[in-house]
């Protein structure tokens, strides 16, 4: 069973997926109609050749000629940074709530222990997205007067998840000393 996955390639015209579907083919042997694939996300710049198995080359010709991936989408997510390894999804991510439930333990959690799903459904990919809720700050000395500068200056970052600095965040923040609440007021 391949679900939940997220496949990108950035080689236009390289195959995404290659399925053999019987012993006479070179390679490993999956047969398809056992095999299940759904509620995957799939991208390549080109969809020319992205899937390879019997005469199907394309997204659309795979999910026809195999029954395969009917909930699946073809769409490149936005991933935290790519770049550098950093596979978080971002908000605009399409494989938001695209995946399916997978049962219980070990798959309701994902790879920074978040319980799935954090929102109206799985996410496919090995992270679940969870809302830049976090914030942490600090700010010396404790008693400055209002309107003051403060000295060092308030360091503010928003974290998509425990350790994880949400980069694309901008906003702005109010802190009121002696007061309980605090205000964030985004862009």
């Amino acid at each position: 069973t391949g679900r939940n996955n997220i496949i990108q390639g950035s080689v236009a015209g390289e195959s995404l997926v290659t399925v053999y579907s019987n012993s006479a083919d070179t390679g490993p042997v999956v047969d398809a109609a056992t095999f299940t694939w759904d509620r995957n996300t799939y991208y390549v710049a080109t969809t020319v050749n992205m899937f390879t198995w019997r005469t199907a080359t394309t997204f659309a010709g795979w999910k026809t000629a195999s029954g395969q991936d009917a909930n699946s989408i073809f769409s490149q997510q936005t991933f935290v940074n790519e770049g550098s390894g950093d596979y978080h999804l971002q908000a605009s991510a399409t494989a938001i709530s695209a995946g399916t439930s997978l049962g219980g333990s070990p798959y309701n959690v994902d790879k920074d222990g978040h319980v799935r799903p954090q929102g109206a459904g799985w996410d496919a990919g090995a992270y679940e997205y969870t809302a830049a809720t976090l914030l942490g700050f600090s700010a010396q000395p404790g008693n400055t007067q209002a309107s003051a500068l403060i000295t060092p200056a308030v360091t503010v970052t928003a974290y998509i998840s425990v350790g994880v600095p949400d980069t694309s965040y901008s906003g702005n923040i109010t802190v009121a000393y002696g007061a309980t609440a605090i205000e964030n007021a985004p862009d």
